[in-house]
């Protein structure tokens, strides 16, 4: 009731304004954060708001993930905007085992944040039709990396009639369950998850959420790719960071550098905004420590992140913040590095730097951990497994 008369309350000013952007802004982050509390207060004091019954055991991430090679490779049809890392990380590493057809919205539509009208129909339609004309590759199941900004409910069940199971994969849902609300649908994960065959989160406690609302959901990292040893390279940055430039992550970055430690930082709202791919591999592997923060955005929760699993794939160390998924998905101490709160972050980087050949068998295990289970073939591989 509360939340209802605040978003009215924000309607009736913003619809008075011409620039009304941050008061949208502003409404949408409450509206988020009100509906995560509500959950967890409720998950907190009855032990009936979720089924289990809809929560899917994964495999344990901290132990060897045999790949299933057989002579025709399976198929499956993925969805996707894309994003950069799908087009140079998760796509090109599934099709070295499994025969993956995908289907890109970019390659109708100008990127938008949500689509309506016609335009929404169009795109339903072409993805109907995507799915329809690659029956005959006789695919397991339908991937899909977009929500309710673009996909209705009547298109995920004319999927599902093909006899399709329909898998929607969410980064994230630990503040943006719902999503912003435009017309009928809402932008976030929960609009399509009650029609998904399976949902996927990198977030171990959303899986509470999905299952609160009779979604089937399973606990579903990140992953990798391999990419090459290059032993030639000479280490000449002492600390690195690749990611924009917000909340606890500017706090810390600034008070190393206050301490003297040299850091090269690369991503929007730094000096160096913009890298390539390829340049973003050799900062990899030329930084003695690759630093991480596993912070959502400008609060104190914490989710996996993409560079958890391609900095290690390089084989080089990486010290990240401390979260539970983390130590789901790694052997802390052997594989990654973790710290805690500054004062500790600051102390391990100082032992790091004062012996930093004593690292390189935990930047090697990092590196050992991808291969043996951490790639995206290793993800795909266990919903083949499942379907």
């Amino acid at each position: 009731m509360l939340i209802n008369i605040i978003r009215i309350i924000f309607r009736f000013f913003r619809n008075r304004l011409i620039n009304y952007k941050l008061l949208y802004k502003i409404e949408n982050y409450i509206f988020n954060r009100f509906q995560n509390i509500k959950i967890y207060k409720s998950q907190k004091y009855s032990n009936f708001n979720y089924d289990k019954h809809y929560i899917i055991s994964s495999p344990n991430y901290r132990i060897q993930q045999e790949l299933d090679l057989k002579p025709d490779k399976l198929t499956l049809l993925y969805l996707c905007i894309p994003s950069p890392w799908e087009e140079e990380v998760l796509i090109p590493d599934v099709l070295l085992n499994f025969n993956i057809i995908v289907f890109r919205v970019t390659d109708y539509f100008s990127f938008s944040d949500f689509f309506v009208g016609e335009q929404r129909k169009l795109l339903n339609n072409k993805i109907i039709d995507f799915v329809k004309c690659n029956l005959n590759n006789k695919p397991k199941f339908v991937l899909s990396y977009i929500t309710g900004s673009y996909l209705d409910l009547d298109t995920v069940n004319i999927i599902k009639n093909y006899g399709i199971p329909y898998i929607s994969y969410h980064l994230d849902d630990r503040l943006h369950y719902y999503g912003k609300k435009h017309q009928f649908f809402h932008t976030g994960p929960n609009y399509l998850s009650g029609v998904s065959s399976l949902n996927l989160t990198n977030r171990y406690s959303s899986i509470f959420k999905y299952s609160s609302h009779k979604s089937r959901v399973m606990f579903w990292p990140e992953g990798s790719c391999i990419y090459e040893d290059n032993n030639e390279i000479i280490k000449d940055i002492d600390i690195s960071f690749i990611g924009a430039k917000y909340g606890i992550r500017a706090i810390y970055i600034n008070n190393l550098i206050k301490s003297g430690y040299k850091i090269h930082c690369y991503g929007q709202g730094w000096d160096n905004e913009k890298i390539s791919r390829e340049s973003m591999l050799d900062i990899y592997r030329r930084s003695k420590i690759n630093l991480g923060f596993g912070f959502v955005n400008n609060s104190n929760d914490q989710c996996l992140k993409g560079r958890d699993f391609e900095v290690p794939a390089t084989g080089n160390l990486y010290l990240t913040s401390y979260n539970d998924d983390l130590s789901k998905v790694y052997n802390i101490g052997d594989e990654v590095l973790a710290y805690s709160n500054y004062y500790e972050l600051e102390q391990k980087i100082f032992e790091i730097l004062s012996n930093i050949d004593d690292y390189a068998n935990i930047a090697n295990n990092g590196k050992k951990a991808v291969i043996e289970r951490h790639r995206w073939a290793h993800r795909i591989n266990t919903l083949f497994k499942m379907i």
